[in-house]
């Protein structure tokens, strides 16, 4: 049961490190729209590519963390955990949205890895 809400977390951090990847690019195009009339092409870009030489390192880095802690098999955290044991129980994402003061995004996400794992392909 444990390595399954691993599994669980560990896909939910995974989307989360992409989603925040996606903002900061996101981000990058906003920047770019927004330089003032001071700010010479020159500078946009040299702004631009700092953003874009943060993003490769900080997906790595969060890869590298994932890694390292499937290989230690880290406990997820307890509210993640509840979590996770309410959708297998079958209560809605609203629902343990409300119960655990979890943002409903995040109670979703849950309840889909939970649906995901629970119907999957076989394992063995």
């Amino acid at each position: 049961m444990s390595l399954h809400l691993t599994s669980i977390l560990a896909a939910f951090f995974a989307v989360a490190t992409l989603l925040l990847a996606l903002r900061l690019r996101q981000l990058e195009k906003h920047l770019t729209r927004l330089q003032p009339a001071s700010m010479a092409g020159k500078e946009a870009r040299s702004a631009v590519h700092d953003l874009r030489a943060f993003d490769g390192p900080l997906l790595q880095a969060a890869l590298q963390q994932r890694l390292q802690q499937n290989g230690e098999q880290r406990q997820p955290p307890e509210i993640y955990r509840q979590a996770a044991e309410l959708a297998g129980r079958g209560l809605s994402a609203e629902r343990i949205s409300e119960l655990l003061q979890l943002p409903a995004e995040q109670a979703r996400q849950v309840v889909r890895l939970r649906r995901h794992l629970s119907s999957g392909p076989e394992r063995t």
